[in-house]
This record gives C-alpha cells, structure tokens and sequence, in this order.
C-alpha cells in the first residue's frame, strides 16, 4: 500500500490532499476530513502542531482482511518575526545596512533593498525613494514555515536648509515661557531652558544662552542651526538736568533759581548694547515730546513740573520710565526793599531774573555809583552805604534788554 510518504506542513497552510493507493480507501486520523467520493484532506491547525499519524485503510477485496498504512504528517509553528524601528534616511547618501531583524538570518525586501557586499542586506536611499517605505523582514525555519514582520522607513530629501528667527534679547525680568520655531517642522530643540518641542524659559539670571534646533537627528543628513537669546539685565537710569547759560561753569554754581524763560539742557549717559535704544522726554508743560541723549527745552510759564525720561529699546519691545525730581519755574522778581540787618533774613539784594549773573550798576538819588559787579550774583548787602533809595541798572549778559528801577535800602 502507498500513502504518499511523510509530509510537513506549517500552520495555517491550505488544507493538504490525502492520496492512497490502491484508492477507494478511507484516511482517518487528527485533522482528516472529506470521503471517498469527495476525498480527503488534512487540516492543519494550532492544537494539531507537532507529528501527527493518519491511518489509510482499504477494505478486502480479494480476502476478508482490511489493509491498512500509515503517513506521518508534521505541522509546523510559523517564526515570531519582530523588524526592528529604521533611523530616518537621507536621499542620496550611501548604502545601509539592515541589521536587527528577529530572529536572526531572515530576508530583507522592499524598495531600495539589495543584497550587500558581503553579506546581508542594505537599503540605498534614493531621491525617487523620498518618503515613507514599508520594509519587510522574512524568516523561514527548517520545516519550511514562513514569518514576517514589516518595518517603514522615511526617506529625507537630502539636507534641508534650517531657518529660524534671528538672535534676539529679551526684555529685563521677563518669565514667561515662548514658543521657539523654525523650519522645516518635525526637528528637535535643544539647550538650557528647552524642551524638545521648542518651549523656552528664559534664565533667572541675565545673560546668553544658545539653543539649538536640529532635523532628522542621527540620520546621515542631520542639520542643525543654532539661536542666542539674551536676558538683558535691569536698566539704570540717572537723567540730569543742567540750565544753560553762557558758558561760564562758575556762574552755574551761582545762577538764580528758575525763573522763565528758562532754558535747561537735560541729559542722559548712552547705554551701550542696547539695540535701536530712544530715549524721549516729557517735559511736563504740555509741549512736544523730545527725543534724544541730550535735548535742551525751554520753559515760558511758571509752575512745577515732572520730567520724564522713557528708554525705548530692543527693537522697541522693551521700555523703561524715569521720573526726575519735580522742576519749579518761577516768574521773574526784582524786590524794592532789603534789610541787610544780621538777622539773615532779606540780607542782600536778591533779584530773581534768571540766566546768567548780570551786570549791576547801583546809583544814589544824586546819581553817584556806589556798587558795582560785572557779574553779579546776589551778594550786595549795601555795605557802608545809609539807609534809603537807591536806582539799579541790571544788564543781562546775554544781550537781554537792560532792567531798571530802584530799591529801598532799610536796616
């Protein structure tokens, strides 16, 4: 009797056909289905896994004995395949190898996959390659059982040109995380302060930092850009104010007070490192801002008033104010009468004109001089002189229009 001989087959293959001869026999056994009519079939399946023996019988024709063989039948277990995760790659770069396929000793297929030099398999990135490809891994065991696994792939178009924001500084004090961005999308931010997805945290304390943003890390067309961005530090302003006069830095020490019209040149020191830095002044009277390290203005009404220096800078993103301490400008006064009694009170002639130290010429009723100073700074007590009226003349030295009157003289 002949069965057909012994046969292997993996799990899940199609149903394999049962043949005996002389035919006309029945087949029995795990897995057997069918008749004689039909024919039989032996099915592989989970439980049956391992050899399993089938039975051919053939009822006597010629005697009453019933004939009957055997065939034995393996079914075999497909492989656990596992492919493993692919780095990107960069088009046009050089060959691969495709290594960490379980279990070991399997066939690589798919686009761009080639047998390598030496053994094994490699992938070659190409530009018509660009995108995502599905690998597959393929291993066959000893019985002939096949396991895959599929894997993809993603294919850059060669290096790509990173662009992003340039350096920049950030306003003193500020805290609130940013959102750092550049192009092309999908790369990975690095640096103090960084998460990988770009949202920065500006340091505590003032200073540079770099970050670093770089697309397809460890693939072969890795590229990076790096961007600094600067915490500027607090700003220190000290405005001044000086009156300006004719020249003579003594006769600031000595100026009168304030008095309109008053012209004042107010200062600041420049600030370095500050880019597109303006500084602009309020004057406090209503007039027109002015804008500039060193502007003069001049006051034409009396009153009080708060100066305000405001620094613009950083691109004007950041701005700081100062205010100066309040500035009185008073109207002009020329008294008509001093005590110069050594009660420290009223002791000189003081009149309140503004400008520089003017001329001033004293005279008696009988039009004799008897004071004179050429720059004249509030200290005529009237010394050696008797009580009573006396005519000044006060001659600006700025070419100003000559004053005139007189002034009682009273002990």
């Amino acid at each position: 009797m002949f069965t057909g001989g012994d046969v292997t087959v993996c799990l899940g293959a199609a149903p394999v056909a049962l043949v005996g001869q002389p035919a006309g026999g029945i087949w029995s056994g795990p897995g057997v289905s069918g008749s004689v009519g039909a024919g039989y079939v032996f099915t592989p399946t989970a439980a049956l896994a391992g050899l399993q023996v089938l039975t051919y019988s053939l009822p006597g024709v010629i005697t009453a004995c019933t004939i009957t063989g055997t065939k034995n039948v393996t079914v075999g277990l497909p492989p656990q395949v596992t492919a493993p995760t692919l780095p990107p790659m960069c088009a046009g770069a050089g060959a691969a190898a495709l290594a960490g396929g379980s279990p070991a000793g399997g066939v690589w297929s798919g686009p761009g996959v080639a047998s390598a030099v030496g053994g094994g398999y490699a992938f070659t990135p190409t530009q018509a390659l660009v995108g995502t490809q599905t690998l597959t891994y393929t291993v066959t065991t000893a019985q002939g059982c096949v396991g895959r696994a599929t894997t993809t792939l993603t294919v850059i178009p060669g290096p790509l040109p990173i662009t992003m924001p340039a350096d920049t500084a950030l306003c003193p004090g500020s805290r609130t995380a940013i959102q750092l961005r550049a192009t092309p999308a999908g790369g990975v931010w690095s640096g103090p302060g960084t998460t990988a997805t770009g949202l920065f945290t500006p340091p505590a304390v003032p200073g540079t930092v770099a970050v670093t943003y770089t697309v397809a890390p460890g693939a072969s067309c890795e590229a990076s850009r790096t961007r600094r961005i600067t915490l500027l530090p607090e700003l220190v302003m000290a405005p001044t104010s000086q009156p300006v006069l004719c020249g003579d830095s003594l006769a600031a020490q000595f100026a009168s007070p304030a008095v309109v019209p008053y012209t004042a040149r107010f200062s600041q020191p420049n600030l370095s490192g500050l880019p597109g830095a303006v500084l602009t002044w309020d004057f406090g009277d209503g007039s027109t801002p002015a804008t500039g390290f060193s502007v003069t203005h001049t006051y034409t009404t009396p009153g009080t008033f708060q100066v305000r220096a405001t620094l613009r800078y950083s691109n004007s993103l950041c701005s700081t104010q100062v205010a100066m301490a309040p500035l009185r400008v008073m109207e002009p006064l020329i008294p008509n009468i001093f005590t110069p009694n050594g009660d420290r009170l009223n002791e000189y002639f003081a009149p309140r004109i503004g400008g520089c130290p003017p001329r001033l010429q004293v005279f008696s009723r009988w039009g004799q001089l008897v004071y004179e100073s050429a720059a004249y700074r509030n200290t005529w007590d009237g010394h050696g002189l008797a009580e009573g009226i006396y005519y000044y003349l006060l001659t600006p030295p700025n070419g100003g229009g000559i004053l005139k009157g007189w002034v009682e003289l009273v002990r």
